[in-house]
């Protein structure tokens, strides 16, 4: 992966340090960070900041579990959201992309969050090639 790979983590502190630890194997990254829901919502970042990936640790209630991910999904549709921990209870699949177990080191944890952003530019370029595909012209 040549491009910068742009990620926003959500957790506690040892979940942050496991995601800055994963992204020390890697050259181009930038990385955002939010300890909870409303940290989260009181980020002053710029609207053209985008993000690839959002790790959000599942250690809260799912309440604030489901608010982080639907929040995530309203300010950044592109991005990729990984879950970290236990299975939630009440979060809906299509607010997540991927869960990972506890205890994933940060040498495995960088490779899930590229093999997210390969998929998502991979159905990217097959919607593109199917929307060629169903060109008028072409009829």
């Amino acid at each position: 992966m040549t491009g910068t790979l742009r990620i926003l983590a959500v957790g506690s502190k040892n979940a942050l340090d496991l995601v800055r630890n994963a992204l020390r194997f890697r050259r181009r990254s930038h990385l955002l960070v939010a300890s909870n829901y409303w940290e989260l919502c009181s980020l002053s970042i710029g609207e053209a900041v985008q993000v690839s990936v959002a790790v959000i640790e599942v250690s809260t209630s799912d309440r604030d579990l489901l608010r982080t991910a639907e929040h995530i999904r309203r300010r950044w549709p592109d991005a990729q959201i990984l879950l970290m921990g236990r299975e939630p209870e009440e979060l809906e699949d299509p607010l997540y992309d991927e869960r990972i177990p506890p205890g994933i080191e940060a040498a495995e944890l960088l490779p899930a969050m590229e093999r997210l952003v390969k998929g998502k530019q991979r159905s990217k370029r097959a919607r593109k090639h199917d929307s060629d595909i169903d060109d008028p012209e072409w009829d």
